[in-house]
Formats: C-alpha cells, sequence, structure tokens
C-alpha cells in the first residue's frame, strides 16, 4: 500500500520551490534592464526638449534685436544698464504720404527674472528735418520676446554690432543654449 503512495506521488505536476526562485530572480534581472532603458529614453527625451527650447528662446530674442539694430544708426543704440534696462534702440523710416514724414520708432529691452521683454513706442508724422533727440515717443505694447534667458545678457556697439545672450532651460535634465550675434547696423 505504501508503493501505491510513492507512485502516485510522482505522477502529481507541479513546481518546486526551487523553480520558483530562479523564475523570480530572472524576472527581476529582465525588470531592471527594462526600467534602466525607460530611464534612459526619458532622460534623453527631456534632457533634448530643454536644449530645443532654450535654442528657442535665444532665437526669439536674437532675431527681434537684430531687426531693431539692422534698422537704426550706431549712434541710437544705447546699451546702459538701468534698473531692468538692457538696452534701448531708436530708428526712424520716411514716409511718403503726400508730404515726406518721418516716424519715429523706440524699442526699450528689459530683463526681469528670466523674461526678457520689449517695450515698442512710437512718433508719427513729424517733419522730415526732425532729428531723434525732438522726438517725443508714445507707448505703443510690450511684447514678452524670450523666457528662460540669463541675466548676462550683452550688446556691444561699434561699427558692428556684436549680441551675446544665453537661455537655461530648468528641469529634471537642464538645458542650455548659448548665442553670439555680429549685426550690421545701416549706413547713415
Amino acid at each position: 500500500m505504501l508503493r501505491k503512495y510513492l507512485i502516485a506521488g510522482k505522477s502529481q505536476k507541479g513546481f518546486t520551490l526551487l523553480e520558483l526562485v530562479i523564475a523570480l530572480a530572472i524576472g527581476v534581472v529582465i525588470s531592471g534592464v527594462l526600467g534602466g532603458a525607460l530611464y534612459q529614453i526619458l532622460a534623453a527625451s527631456n534632457s533634448s526638449s530643454n536644449n530645443i527650447m532654450a535654442i528657442r528662446q535665444v532665437q526669439n530674442a536674437g532675431y527681434y534685436i537684430s531687426q531693431d539694430v539692422q534698422q537704426s544708426k550706431p549712434e541710437n543704440i544705447n546699451v546702459t544698464v538701468q534698473d531692468d534696462v538692457i538696452f534701448s534702440i531708436i530708428w526712424d523710416e520716411v514716409l511718403f504720404t503726400g508730404e515726406i514724414v518721418k516716424e519715429g520708432n523706440k524699442a526699450v529691452y528689459r530683463y526681469d527674472s528670466g523674461n526678457l521683454y520689449r517695450d515698442y513706442y512710437v512718433t508719427e508724422n513729424m517733419p522730415y528735418n526732425t532729428e531723434v533727440g525732438e522726438y517725443i515717443f508714445t507707448y505703443d505694447k510690450t511684447s514678452l520676446i524670450a523666457q528662460y534667458i540669463d541675466a548676462d545678457i550683452s550688446l556691444v556697439k561699434g561699427s558692428t554690432v556684436i549680441l551675446n545672450i544665453s537661455a537655461t532651460v530648468d528641469g529634471w535634465k537642464p538645458g542650455t543654449a548659448e548665442r553670439t550675434y555680429k549685426i550690421e547696423t545701416r549706413v547713415s
């Protein structure tokens, strides 16, 4: 009779404790490898996104400042840093509306907590012989030009205006960008 029970015990199917421990260990190793790969993918994606955002912010700032500098004369670029104002740029346009008149434009760039703003002022229909020093500007609008900008923006006047600007996007994987622009002003 004992033999009957021994034979019956061998025919039962199932896993031993050793087999279960080995399967669990293999599962943990595979999960660790997949988790590490997922972390690397997410880190690369986040780093890439922050770098692209930083580059785009520097490009936005460079675009607006370059446009204003190209329209001005070197003597009408004021690089004096006061409070939160970094520099201002003045230019004029000649309009032919029955008579020749000028329209004055002024862009004031200011920095506030990582944001670069452009305050725009305008004058309208001045006599053609009006000098820049006689312009009376009226506020028109403020635009947010770029975010994440670092405070060390510099604009150096000369025959060619040199603009250095950098941005840092903080986060899990920060991104940075820095550009130097060489901008030619219009001929006086």
